[in-house]
């Protein structure tokens, strides 16, 4: 079973394996192997049909190009495959064509003679938002006078685009990280700074309107959203008077879910982030008793900043891909929420923390996965938990 699954077997592909395949043909093989690993893992209850997104393509709100040289030529890579040629590392079926015609209008503009000593300082460059709404994010590893006088340049121009582009920022990242919004970031905190532009990006979804920090977390397929939240609310129905939401960014699923809990306490890593929160909450105007807390997620910290216990209490947890510190699992169990909606963004860390949840009385009775990430390897899958008959379980 090892070899049949290891630890990080996404890590390998190519980063659009399914892309070019038919969604039908993807979603059959994402659901065959997802059987295959509830099986291997002997895990329960099985998972039922995956929620297919109704836009497999061309669909992500965030998209990211690499700077990087090819015969003397700046190229925006979309792909890093070895020996790949530049219309091969441009190409992307899963960004919008938006995205594509900004980042084709970038490239051009970078060969230039004008931005060539910007261009040696990008690390890359970034899209978030989808049809209505652009912002463009630079990520350089220097920022003095005159490259910021260039970037200013450059971002006038990306407002004569046809493509409504709202805003523009750059962040200083001297590491040359990976960062993208949806992985770690990098280990020093770093300078971000309007070029034009609103401060906040926004969203609408059923209805309502949410705001977030252009370096917040933000899922990156609008279109299944509205699948993603509906179904939240049908797994955790019937509701409890709080509902306790951790890694709760900037607010989505607390306040969508507000209208079902008289209490709703958010906690996420991210200051940007609940900040975000917080004026959510002060816009949507719910009846629930609401506040969002900053700071890492940790044992300890829960222990510390939690409500006191509530005898009507569920739990959201929508952790990053890398899943819960130690003690997590450990100190929400001890609370003996009457229901737990555990969100995996993949499922290398599913067998391990389900251990953790069994350890103290709670087991699965309830699983959804959803194409969050169509043409990629990766599902979202949300387990829903309880605790078992027995009153006498408890964590050691």
């Amino acid at each position: 079973m090892t070899k049949a699954f290891p630890k990080k077997p996404h890590q390998d592909l190519p980063l659009e394996p399914f892309a070019a395949m038919a969604y039908s043909a993807e979603l059959s093989l994402k659901q065959e192997a997802l059987d295959m690993f509830w099986r291997a893992h002997r895990l329960d209850p099985k998972p039922p049909p995956i929620l297919a997104s109704p836009q497999p393509r061309h669909y992500r709100t965030t998209t990211k190009r690499r700077v990087s040289v090819y015969h003397k030529n700046i190229i925006l890579s979309a792909q890093s495959a070895k020996n790949a040629t530049p219309a091969q590392q441009r190409r992307s079926l899963l960004e919008p064509q938006s995205h594509g015609h900004i980042y084709q209008f970038l490239e051009e503009k970078l060969n230039g003679t004008a931005y060539r000593q910007l261009a040696e300082h990008l690390n890359a460059v970034m899209i978030r938002g989808y049809h209505e709404e652009l912002s463009v994010i630079f990520n350089i590893d220097l920022l003095n006078a005159e490259l910021t006088r260039k970037l200013k340049l450059l971002a006038e121009h990306l407002q004569t685009l046809p493509q409504k582009i709202v805003s523009a920022f750059v962040f200083q990242d001297g590491s040359r990280s990976s960062y993208s919004f949806e992985q770690r970031r990098p280990a020093v905190r770093v300078p971000f700074k309007r070029l034009f532009g609103k401060e906040r990006l926004y969203l609408n979804i059923l209805g309502k309107t949410w705001c977030y920090h252009p370096t917040a977390f933000s899922q990156v397929s609008e279109a299944m959203l509205p699948i993603l939240l509906s179904t939240a609310e049908n797994m955790l129905c019937p509701f409890a008077s709080r509902l306790l939401d951790l890694y709760c960014g900037y607010g989505l699923f607390g306040l969508f879910l507000s209208e079902r809990y008289n209490e709703i306490v958010g906690y996420d890593a991210e200051g940007v982030a609940i900040q975000s929160a917080k004026e959510n909450a002060a816009h949507l105007r719910t009846k629930s008793k609401i506040a969002f807390y900053a700071g890492r997620i940790t044992g300890e910290m829960l222990v510390q900043r939690l409500p006191p216990v509530h005898q009507s209490e569920h739990i959201l947890l929508d952790p990053p891909r890398q899943g819960v510190e130690d003690k997590v699992i450990e100190v929400l169990a001890a609370r003996r929420p009457e229901r737990v909606l555990h969100i995996f963004c993949g499922v290398d860390e599913i067998p391990h923390e389900l251990k953790a949840w069994k350890k103290c009385g709670y087991v699965p009775v309830g699983v959804q996965a959803l194409d969050m990430f169509a043409g990629t390897p990766h599902l979202e899958i949300m387990i829903l938990l309880s605790r078992k008959k027995r009153d006498d379980y408890f964590c050691t």
